[in-house]
């Protein structure tokens, strides 16, 4: 599928979508933040470095 072009969705369609796309921001916030506490609680030792990629790789499935 190609990438959607917002700017030529009407602007009613743009007001509809808005309340749902900040859901999804602070639903993907509140879920990194997850996942940035469980690999600080399973690697303690871990550099910030390293924390970073095993939280990213659990949002990834990996």
């Amino acid at each position: 599928m190609g990438k959607i072009n917002y700017r030529s969705l009407p602007k009613i369609v743009l007001q509809m979508l808005r309340p749902y796309s900040c859901q999804l921001l602070v639903g993907a916030k509140h879920w990194e933040d997850k996942l940035s506490l469980i690999a600080k609680n399973s690697s303690p030792n871990a550099s910030p470095v390293q924390l970073s990629v095993v939280s990213r790789g659990e949002a990834l499935g990996r």
